[in-house]
């Protein structure tokens, strides 16, 4: 191989690194959970989960909270939903 084509396949490499993780310039979210039902109501039972990960069931007592952040990916593609019980 000759130095074009190492020069050419690490920068290949290194793109396609880079693509597939955030960039530093990209926004942060933090998502702040608060369970503010009546306190005679059931706890809060929630699902929150990005498109490659699962943040598992939580369950909120009334008063209690939670926290978590997330960052965009670079080219869209960025997937975070959650689902309340």
């Amino acid at each position: 191989m000759s130095y074009f084509d190492n020069t050419f396949f690490t920068f290949i490499f290194v793109l396609n690194l880079v693509l597939l993780n955030a960039w530093p310039w990209t926004p942060i979210f933090h998502v702040f959970i608060h369970n503010a039902l009546p306190k005679s109501s059931l706890p809060l039972t929630l699902r929150c989960q990005p498109k490659n990960d699962d943040l598992r069931t939580k369950v909120l007592n009334v008063m209690k909270s939670i926290d978590f952040r997330f960052q965009l990916h670079v080219f869209g593609g960025t997937l975070f939903f959650c689902h309340f019980y």
